[in-house]
């Protein structure tokens, strides 16, 4: 087409789309709303034709323009291509919900927003991008979002999600969307579609444990599985199974046992689902077992979980003839699904090992949806096999990893001042598999049994698994002046945490009346002041060990004349020997405890 504004039958094709004639089994290329001729980025600007041919005969000469044919006829229309506008949102589909999806009264509409536009979309509180979904069917309502940042790049899209919509009752449904822009040039391409259709009422609720073991699991049959699950493939000897011992393909694909029993008195009955077939199978056969519906809407915060057992062995003769296959798990409805884990290629070398662990978190899943394991890409001979399949809630593992400050005594003499002010820091890591949303944290300090707690203070944000944040505590206690050592404890709490044991953490700080005093800190050990000092009449030689063992105290004159002995058994942690001083006449004393081959020395003074 040379763009001349004078259209003729031999100009040159730039691009062209054809649509089939629909037929009794393909009614769906039979279409009333048309159909998307993406124009190339590359594309000059300027006029141009779009000719329209429909005819049920072969073309093998060039069409005439606006010509007749015995059953059909040829269009054409002038079309201006132009530069795109500077801001042009527009929808390109609705992703969810499309097709067979599960009932559920708290469903989600997906709609991909894409720029259109030859500058970037940004977006802000004043002027943001509102989105309008209307739901017809059994359940009818009105939804609308408003997204308030973000900014879209030319040609990159966006995927806006609508929350608790009611898709719960039994039929079909039209999903129409639209978006509003205040600053939006073109506005015909901010609509958008969908059909889909709910089935059955039937949700199963979480916790799920499948182990294939049970009655209503049969071997070898044509429907070997239970209501709870839809076996469909594409090819009639590649589907999935139930099988015991070894597969049709042993021993040179497939598992011995499975996992429920391996190396059970019982490991001979114990059973796997499998997808086992002849080494012609196509590569291009699929094979999906799916489950029903199921509730995976978050609870209390937390996205749900999955784990399973896998074994996937096939033949490994090289170089031609070592077998692989492509495995996924998928978790959706309808039409969308969302890719939750692969393995491709082989993951055991032998019959005979055991079946291995995979787990993953839903973190992209909140609504009713349907888990399907998918079998494809098949070559050789390879059996991939899967057994006790757990399907429950998430749960939360936090924990406090170690003291920022103050430190243990025992890693640093960096000691906290008596009569400061403290607020501990802390490292608190997320050591589970589900994103931590908030927290409740607390400590305390103690000598013996006078103890400062601190208020629970709350946090709110995102820790993600294996991630880590550096909390400062907003209340502080102060540091008394008795003894040369304080214990910081810190606790924390999330919902649903699975794991207490990592939730509290204790250290042990030395404490001085400032940077000149002469604490005595030596393989775990601190020897405090005297207290009363000056003493009188008595006195009490305060001591922390991280290690009990017996404990000598010597009292010597600053000449160095030994006044004063005794012997205790020292416990792990505080430990106090009382001195009494009455015969002692007023002078500076040295007093030094020997423990565990650690050796400390002090002044005193008595005072009469």
């Amino acid at each position: 087409m040379n763009r001349d504004n004078q259209f003729t039958a031999d100009e040159l094709i730039f691009s062209k789309l054809a649509v089939a004639a629909p037929s009794q089994a393909n009614q769906t290329n039979a279409t009333t709303s048309g159909f998307t001729l993406p124009i190339n980025i590359n594309s000059e600007t300027g006029l141009t034709r779009l000719r329209v041919i429909t005819v049920n005969q072969n073309l093998n000469t060039t069409a005439a323009p606006c010509a007749a044919f015995a059953s059909g006829e040829t269009e054409d229309y002038a079309v201006n291509i132009a530069d795109p506008f500077p801001i042009d949102p527009g929808t390109t589909h609705i992703l969810h919900p499309v097709g067979n999806v599960c009932a559920d009264a708290r469903a989600q509409i997906k709609v991909v927003i894409k720029n259109f536009g030859s500058s970037n979309l940004t977006i802000t509180p004043t002027e943001p991008l509102v989105v309008n979904a209307t739901v017809t069917g059994p359940v009818s309502s009105n939804y609308t979002i408003t997204i308030t940042s973000g900014t879209v790049a030319q040609w990159d899209t966006m995927i806006a999600v609508i929350h608790n919509v009611d898709l719960s009752m039994v039929g079909n449904y039209v999903v129409d969307a639209n978006i509003q822009y205040t600053s939006d040039q073109f506005v015909i391409n901010n609509v958008a579609s969908s059909l889909c259709e709910v089935t059955s009422l039937t949700t199963h609720n979480l916790p799920i444990f499948v182990n294939f073991d049970a009655d209503d699991y049969s071997p070898g049959a044509d429907v070997p599985f239970p209501e709870f699950w839809t076996a469909t493939t594409t090819h009639t000897t590649f589907r999935w199974d139930v099988d015991s011992l070894g597969t049709p393909n042993a021993p040179n694909a497939g598992p011995s046992f499975d996992h429920t029993f391996y190396q059970h008195y019982l490991q001979n009955l114990g059973r796997y689902a499998v997808v086992s077939a002849p080494a012609n199978s196509a590569v291009s056969a699929t094979a999906i077992l799916s489950t029903g519906c199921i509730d995976l809407h978050y609870k209390d915060g937390y996205p749900c979980e999955s784990d399973y057992w896998q074994h996937i062995f096939g033949d490994s003769i090289p170089p031609n003839n070592v077998a692989t296959s492509k495995f996924y798990v998928e978790i959706g409805s309808g039409e969308y699904y969302i890719n939750m884990d692969s393995i491709i290629g082989r993951t055991h070398t032998g019959v005979n090992q055991e079946f291995l662990k995979r787990n993953f978190v839903m973190n992209a899943i909140d609504e009713n949806a349907r888990i399907r394991f998918i079998v494809t890409g098949r070559t050789k001979k390879i059996d991939p096999a899967i057994d006790d399949l757990s399907f429950k809630h998430g749960k939360a593992d936090i924990s406090i990893d170690r003291f920022v400050y103050p430190l243990d005594f025992t890693v640093s003499e960096d000691c906290v001042i008596k009569k400061d002010t403290v607020r501990p820091t802390i490292i608190i890591k997320n050591a589970g598999r589900v994103p931590i949303l908030n927290f409740t944290v607390k400590f305390n300090a103690a000598i013996g049994t006078n103890i400062q707690y601190s208020p629970d203070e709350s946090w709110t944000g995102v820790i993600n698994p294996g991630d880590s944040i550096e909390y400062t505590f907003t209340n502080g206690i102060v540091v008394p002046e008795l003894f040369s050592y304080l214990q910081f404890q810190a606790q924390i709490t999330t919902i649903n945490d699975e794991n207490l044991q990592n939730n509290i953490r204790t250290i042990t700080a030395c404490t001085k009346v400032g940077i000149d005093d002469d604490i005595q800190i030596q393989n775990g050990v601190i020897l405090g002041q005297n207290i009363p000092n000056p003493a009188i009449n008595e006195t009490v030689i305060p001591f922390y060990s991280s290690l009990p063992g017996e404990t000598t105290l010597q009292i010597h004159s600053v000449e160095g004349q030994l006044l004063y002995t005794t012997k205790i058994n020292a416990e792990i942690g505080e430990n106090n020997i009382h001195v009494n001083t009455t015969n002692f006449a007023s002078a500076i004393y040295m007093y030094t405890i020997t423990i565990n081959n650690t050796r400390l020395t002090r002044k005193m003074m008595i005072q009469k």
